[in-house]
């Protein structure tokens, strides 16, 4: 049963105990019968069923009729809470991809952001805060700027409502439109398109504070962009084995995996003494195929079956450069 409905049955069951002049005896046992109903308003029946005289001198009838009184200001003043919390739960997330976007906006022009911007609204590691700064240290990474004005990057929430309100969680949903163009701080040339109006679902909880933060926002990405992995030392490393035979092993799994990103940095740092300066720029072609095809399909330049074609073929470059090289040191 919802908890309005809770409310609604109590009211209602309240005034006819009154109407037929329940004793207040009957009253805490019906209330202790149906604790299972009552669970919302444990606090409040707790106060009832107390052994203090509250109402010491009082008519049973008047004690229904203050019961039945303190519910009615309790539901008022539940629904006006509740309505204050609806306000300011859409303005956290109408708030969060105001900050989202003033991030982006920032990235690689010289206007520094410190992530701990996002802590008040996103909260630490949650998982929402997470994805923001792996976008950024992505774009810093592959030295790529938001263009607002040759290309109009914008973010509009289309449509917002509260799903779902629990105790120390609620959901959120919204219709949203994202346009991001990115190009390359340098060459100024598009590298990544996100442009697209979807449904989103966050998460929101209270902290320890007691204060409302974004723990999560679930929404479904688009499966024809790929952008290129952003890579840390701490992968790289990860990925090192013991012994040339089980290293070609995780470069078969990373390109079977469709890793081409990962695995040419993993290809780069385990032959940075090993190649020749011909075997060099082989590998740097490679490179520079794979983020060209990456760039063709993320501006909308390229369907997706001609870039899996020229994956195929930097799959197989690869894995012939490596046995020429690697295998034979």
């Amino acid at each position: 049963m919802e908890y309005s409905e809770i409310r609604e049955h109590l009211l209602e069951d309240l005034l006819y105990l009154q109407r037929n002049k329940y004793s207040y005896q009957s009253l805490c046992d019906y209330v202790n019968r149906n604790q299972d109903e009552f669970v919302l308003f444990k606090d409040f029946f707790s106060r009832f069923r107390s052994k203090q005289d509250y109402y010491k001198g009082k008519s049973k009838a008047q004690k229904l009729a203050t019961i039945s009184t303190h519910i009615s200001e309790f539901r008022k003043n539940k629904q006006k809470l509740s309505g204050k919390l609806e306000s300011s739960l859409i303005l956290l997330i109408e708030e969060a991809n105001k900050e989202e976007f003033r991030a982006y906006s920032k990235v690689n022009t010289g206007l520094d952001y410190d992530e701990k911007e996002l802590v008040p609204l996103f909260g630490i590691n949650n998982p929402a805060a997470k994805v923001i700064q792996n976008n950024l240290r992505h774009k810093k990474q592959y030295n790529w700027v938001l263009s607002t004005k040759n290309h109009g990057s914008d973010f509009r929430i289309l449509d917002i409502r509260l799903t779902n309100m629990f105790s120390e969680f609620a959901t959120i949903q919204t219709n949203e439109y994202w346009k991001l163009y990115w190009i390359d701080k340098e060459t100024k040339t598009l590298q990544f398109v996100y442009d697209a109006i979807n449904e989103q679902t966050y998460l929101v909880s209270k902290n320890k504070d007691g204060s409302w933060e974004v723990k999560d926002n679930i929404y479904t990405a688009n499966e024809n962009k790929r952008r290129p992995r952003y890579i840390d030392d701490a992968t790289l490393s990860g990925l090192i084995k013991n012994g040339e035979k089980a290293n070609y092993e995780t470069l078969l799994q990373l390109l079977d995996s469709n890793e081409l990103g990962l695995a040419l940095a993993f290809f780069k740092r385990l032959s940075k003494h090993k190649l020749s300066k011909e075997e060099k720029k082989r590998l740097d072609l490679i490179n520079t195929s794979y983020l060209q095809n990456l760039r063709a399909l993320n501006t909308n330049n390229k369907p997706t079956n001609s870039f899996l074609d020229k994956n195929a073929e930097l799959k197989k470059d690869i894995n012939t450069l490596w046995k020429e090289t690697l295998r034979k040191a």
